[in-house]
């Protein structure tokens, strides 16, 4: 738990720093507005996060899961899609490293033969005035028991040790170079939806899958930067 408490705070750190380099030279590139889009289309966010996952499951396993997206919008009366101002290459990572998750986990159940397009990642974007809620659900029969808690640890990991994952912002972050991460990539990206005041959580379903809600505010006021606490008692000397 130290190592991870350690990590949280020394990675929140990273994230506002890399946030205030990237909106600089992206206002110097002539961005006025640098990383943030006012607009920010989720739904194009998904479909991008989709492609990408689909094409590195595809070239890693040779076949990927069928990834279905649904809109829906309470403020829309149910038709159209959530727009509102966000950093689209944070909610970009968050959705590549989810979607990979689920792609793997679903390819581990079709391990057998079956194919892997029978159990559909079903990506729903909705909201209303307050907030944009996404939930991607597969059906690869949830999360074990006994990993409880641990799935949120960096020390985690089920995936080979091959693989990897980008953190948005470096040089090289266009894509990650496979389809599952070394364990950072779900707590990382929930320190990235808690970064701006929004939330990542986790819902299995035992013998039937997992689903993962990311929640972000759509208020300005609502977006603040959440810091690491420098006075924690567990630092003592």
């Amino acid at each position: 738990e130290f190592v991870d408490r350690w990590l949280d705070d020394f990675l929140l750190n990273y994230i506002g720093s890399q946030m205030l380099l990237s909106q600089y030279l992206a206002c110097v590139r002539g961005r006025p507005t640098g990383i943030i889009d006012s607009d920010c289309d989720v739904s194009r966010v998904c479909r991008q996060a989709i492609a990408v996952v689909t094409e590195l499951c595809e070239r890693d396993v040779g076949r990927a899961p069928h990834i279905i997206l649904e809109r829906t919008s309470a403020k829309q009366g149910g038709l159209g899609t959530a727009h509102f101002s966000y950093i689209p290459e944070y909610l970009k990572f968050m959705l590549v490293e989810v979607l990979s998750n689920s792609c793997r986990a679903t390819q581990d159940v079709c391990s057998r033969g079956e194919d892997p397009r029978d159990r559909p990642i079903t990506v729903l974007v909705c909201g209303d005035a307050r907030e944009v809620v996404i939930r991607v659900a597969d059906r690869a029969m949830g999360i074990p028991f006994e990993v409880g808690k641990r799935i949120w640890s960096y020390l985690y990991s089920e995936a080979p040790e091959t693989s990897s994952c980008t953190v948005p912002g470096s040089e090289n972050d266009q894509l990650p170079i496979t389809f599952a991460g070394h364990g950072a990539g779900l707590p990382l990206s929930r320190l990235y939806a808690r970064y701006l005041g929004g939330s990542l959580d986790l819902v299995s379903w035992p013998g039937y899958g997992t689903d993962v809600f990311i929640s972000l505010p759509r208020l300005s006021s609502e977006q603040v930067e959440v810091v690491p606490d420098v006075d924690d008692s567990d630092d003592e000397v």
